[in-house]
C-alpha cells in the first residue's frame, strides 16, 4: 500500500505507534515526510485502513464543530488505573518481559480538556493527562487527530505525537460535558505506560428513577508469553457496555460484550477477546452516587468496577476498574448514557 515499502527501512517507526491512528476512522491519506523521508530521501503516500470501526462495533462519522476552541469537558475529579509493559524488543511478538502491578491514582485538577476545529475537522486536541497537567496535540505540528462514532452514541477522538512515542483515545458524548475516558499510552525505552482515567464529577443528587444505560469500554490488555494465545504483547482493547440501573435499591446490573482488540505494536488484524466479557453487580451501601462490585469474566478474570453517577439527572453512568489473571492485567474506563 505504499510506493516501493521496505519493511526494513520502515521497522520500528511504522509498526509500533503509527497504526495506533488506524484506530479512528475510514481510509486517511497520511503523508509520511518526517523519518521516513530521511530514510528513503523521497515522500511516501501511506494509505492506513482506519479500524476503530472494528473496535467500536457499528459505524459512522467524524465529530463536526465550529471554529475555535470546544469544550470537552470541566472537571476536577480524576480516577486513574495505571500500570506499565516492559519489553526488549520493541513490544513486538513474545515482547512483554514483565508487568507491573496496577495502582489506583486519583487526583484533581482545575484544567480544561478543548478541541479546536477546522470545519470539521479537530487539527488541536488539548487534553487533561492521568496526573492532571494537559497534553496537547496539533496537527500544525505533524500530529495526527481524527474521530469516530462508536456504540450509544459516544464520541471517539484519538490523537499520537508526530514522534510516535505517545498515543491518546478519548470517549466522550458530544453533547457532554460531564465526563469523558482518556486511554493513554505512552512509551520511554523498554517500557510502555499505559493509563486509562475517568474524568469526571459525580453528581451530589440522588436519583430516584431506575434506566439502562449503554456505552463504550476503552482498555489496555497485557500479558506474559503463554499466559493467553495472545503472543505475550500489549492490546488496546475495547468493549459493549451495558447497565441496569435501580436506583430505588441502589443496585446496577453491569455487563460488556463484543470484547475485541488491536495488538501493538503492528494493530494488525481484529481480535476477539471474549474472554474479558464481563457481568456483576454494584452497588451504592454509602449512597453517595459511587456504585462499586465485583465482577468475573468468561476466561476466569475477577477485578472490581466502579461506577459513577454523573448529571443532576443521572443523564451518565460512567466508571473504571480492572481484571486480573496470572500473568494477565486488563484496566479499562467505560462512559454510558441513558
Amino acid at each position: 500500500m505504499v510506493d516501493k515499502f521496505d519493511a526494513a527501512k520502515f521497522n520500528y517507526f511504522t509498526t509500533v505507534l503509527i497504526p495506533i491512528s488506524s484506530l479512528l476512522f475510514g481510509f486517511i491519506e497520511v503523508n509520511v515526510v518526517n523519518e521516513v523521508s530521511n530514510m528513503l530521501n523521497t515522500r511516501r503516500k501511506l494509505y492506513l485502513f482506519f479500524i476503530l470501526t472494528a473496535l467500536t462495533a457499528c459505524g459512522g462519522g467524524g465529530g463536526g464543530g465550529g471554529g475555535g476552541g470546544s469544550p470537552v469537558i470541566t472537571t476536577t475529579s480524576i480516577n486513574n488505573a495505571t500500570f506499565n509493559s516492559t519489553s526488549t524488543n520493541n513490544f513486538g511478538y513474545n515482547g512483554v518481559t514483565a508487568i507491573s502491578a496496577l495502582t489506583n491514582t486519583p487526583t484533581s485538577t482545575t484544567n480544561t480538556s478543548t478541541l479546536t476545529y477546522s470545519g470539521s475537522n479537530i487539527t488541536k486536541a488539548v487534553v487533561v493527562g492521568p496526573d492532571g497537567a494537559l497534553i496537547t496535540f496539533d496537527t500544525n505540528l505533524g500530529d495526527t487527530i481524527a474521530t469516530t462514532q462508536a456504540y450509544g452514541g459516544v464520541l471517539l477522538v484519538g490523537a499520537i505525537k508526530q514522534n510516535q512515542q505517545e498515543q491518546i483515545l478519548i470517549a466522550n458524548f458530544p453533547s457532554s460535558t460531564k465526563s469523558k475516558i482518556v486511554n493513554h499510552n505512552k512509551i520511554v525505552g523498554s517500557k510502555m505506560y499505559h493509563s486509562v482515567s475517568l474524568q469526571a464529577n459525580t453528581s451530589s443528587v440522588d436519583p430516584t428513577v431506575s434506566a439502562n444505560y449503554s456505552g463504550k469500554l476503552l482498555g489496555t490488555y497485557s500479558s506474559l508469553p503463554g499466559a493467553r494465545n495472545e503472543n505475550g504483547q500489549v492490546i488496546i482493547t475495547s468493549a459493549d457496555v451495558s447497565m441496569t440501573a435501580n436506583f430505588t435499591t441502589d443496585s446496577i446490573s453491569f455487563s460488556t460484550n463484543n470484547t475485541v482488540g488491536k495488538w501493538l505494536p503492528s494493530l494488525g488484524s481484529n481480535t476477539s477477546l471474549s474472554y474479558l466479557n464481563m457481568t456483576g453487580t454494584l452497588t451504592d451501601p454509602d449512597n453517595n452516587n459511587s456504585f462499586t462490585g465485583n465482577v468475573t469474566t468468561s476466561g476466569a478474570h475477577t477485578g472490581s468496577v466502579t461506577a459513577l453517577v454523573i448529571g443532576d439527572s443521572a443523564e451518565e453512568l460512567s466508571g473504571f476498574g480492572s481484571t486480573s489473571a496470572t500473568n494477565e492485567i486488563h484496566s479499562f474506563g467505560f462512559i454510558t448514557k441513558k
